[in-house]
């Protein structure tokens, strides 16, 4: 620990030297810290291939579930009523959508959520809404 404070107290003396003749700025100053953190440098890993899978096989393992059983699939009789929301209930719903939604329409979250009061009508009259999510 002793080394650390040491390392860290000689490269705050050289910013503060480089600071005052103008030779650093802010700027080189998180460069130079990054850099010396190896903080975007890729490079420094020495994994190989073969630990890198080795890795990824152990965690595979290790979340695997031996006993899984395949739900099935429920059978709905063909006269069973469908759910119907409300204008205001997709109007809600759409505006509660996150960022981190991923849907397979291709509509991006904010679509939804910025035009909700639009689109809520639409999504209720064409069923849009119990068909897609």
């Amino acid at each position: 620990m002793n080394d650390l404070t040491e390392k860290i107290g000689r490269i705050i003396a050289e910013n503060h030297r480089a600071l005052a003749s103008g030779k650093l700025g802010s700027q080189a100053w998180w460069r130079k810290v990054g850099q010396l953190m190896m903080c975007k440098d890729k490079s420094s890993s020495n994994l190989d291939q073969e630990f890198i899978n080795g890795l990824n096989d152990y965690f595979g393992d290790l979340c695997l579930v031996q006993n899984y059983i395949k739900p099935v699939p429920a059978e709905i009789d063909i006269n069973t009523p469908v759910p119907q929301l409300s204008t205001s209930q997709v109007f809600q719903a759409l505006l509660q959508i996150k960022h981190t939604a991923t849907r397979p329409d291709g509509i991006p979250f904010w679509i939804w959520r910025d035009y909700a009061e639009i689109l809520a009508p639409v999504v209720e009259i064409i069923k849009l809404w119990n068909s897609s999510w």
